[in-house]
């Protein structure tokens, strides 16, 4: 017959101050008279290590992760007292977590332990740790958790139902039932039939493609302005041909309306205008007050389509871009030009806006 054996570790220091040469890993038979000197919690964290994981083979019960002053029967008891303090702790934290992460769950909000799908959590938010629904206190909370979800699912499919009654009751109206409730089940489509989803599709499709078409007409409109100005021959021969052949000439009617305007100084349009910068001066000169009143009476004066908006500003500080290449007599890079100036802004459907820039000084 086999006997149990059991693997420690006896510490080389304690093997030394008691006149010992052995230590280290030490394998203990134990006999008939060694189990019967154990006690039942002893022999009880025997049977623990023998249905676990600490075993080097089928005879050997390995303690020799603890480090033990005795060898022989003396060790392994030492051991096994050891170890069974260690479990017992970890099994009391054990204990306590598990109680806390109870009372933190029948505590908790039901929105907190219902999922984003609306269903039941398994895991708990603020712990992640798999909520224990066998518990009874659990099971009866997990109960109610589920009524609320029904009652909400419920609720919801009534929504989604009076969404459709006014989908249906209005010919132009954009189905709107992508609402969201992230405590249960997500969007309210998903409370739909496969018919009425199609349903739902099939007007969100119709609808948008009238919105479209509604914006493409009122593109065209716009752009259409822009032609009947450039057949009247105002923005030239060449854009007055290609109006006709309904292309587009909306740089061309702009170059007109620029061409009409008093000569500037600088032409800029949004895409590099932040290249120029300008502040309002707060006390200018006489010719710059001038240069104004006339940009003013020549724009009053000037045949622009009400559709195209010249704006004059107040006289302004201009800063133009700081050159990039060129330096001063002492090497340094060369500072930006300023000037004192007007504005004149230039803005139409469709098109980019263009910044005429005037100097007085």
């Amino acid at each position: 017959m086999q006997q149990t054996k059991i693997k420690i570790h006896v510490s080389q220091k304690s093997a030394i101050a008691a006149g010992r040469t052995s230590y280290g890993d030490q394998v203990v038979t134990l006999s008939d008279a060694d189990v019967a000197a154990l006690t039942p919690e002893e022999r009880e964290e025997i049977l623990h290590l023998m249905t676990g994981s600490h075993r080097d083979n089928e005879q050997t019960v390995r303690l020799s992760e603890i480090v033990t002053d005795n060898d022989g029967l003396a060790g392994v008891r030492e051991a096994l007292q050891s170890l069974r303090a260690k479990r017992l702790e970890e099994e009391a934290e054990k204990a306590r977590k598990h109680r806390e992460l109870i009372s933190a769950i029948l505590a908790a909000p039901d929105d907190e332990l219902i999922d984003g799908n609306g269903d039941v959590r398994e895991l708990y938010s603020s712990t992640y740790a798999s909520i224990p629904w066998s518990d009874p206190a659990l099971a009866i909370r997990r109960a109610a958790i589920e009524g609320t979800i029904s009652a909400r699912k419920a609720e919801l499919r009534a929504q989604a139902e009076r969404l459709l009654t006014e989908m249906r009751a209005d010919a132009s109206a954009y189905p709107d039932i992508e609402l969201k409730d992230c405590h249960v089940g997500g969007h309210l489509r998903a409370y739909l039939t496969q018919e009425e989803r199609s349903e739902v599709d099939a007007r969100g499709r119709s609808v948008d493609a009238a919105r479209k078409a509604t914006e493409i007409a009122a593109e065209e409109a716009q752009l259409q302005r822009y032609r009947d100005y450039a057949l009247t021959g105002a923005a030239g021969e060449a854009a007055q041909l290609a109006a006709a052949q309904g292309y587009d000439v909306r740089t061309a009617v702009l170059d007109a309306i620029e061409a009409i305007l008093p000569e500037t100084d600088r032409t800029e349009t949004a895409h590099d205008s932040p290249d120029y910068e300008w502040e309002e001066r707060s006390s200018p000169s006489l010719s710059a007050l001038q240069l104004h009143a006339q940009l003013v009476t020549a724009v009053a004066a000037a045949q622009i389509p009400e559709w195209i908006t010249v704006e004059v500003s107040r006289i302004q500080r201009i800063t133009e871009p700081t050159p990039s290449d060129e330096y001063d007599d002492n090497g340094e890079p060369a500072k930006a030009a300023r000037h004192t100036g007007v504005v004149l802004t230039i803005t139409a459907p469709k098109a980019i806006t263009r910044y005429r820039l005037h100097y007085s000084e």
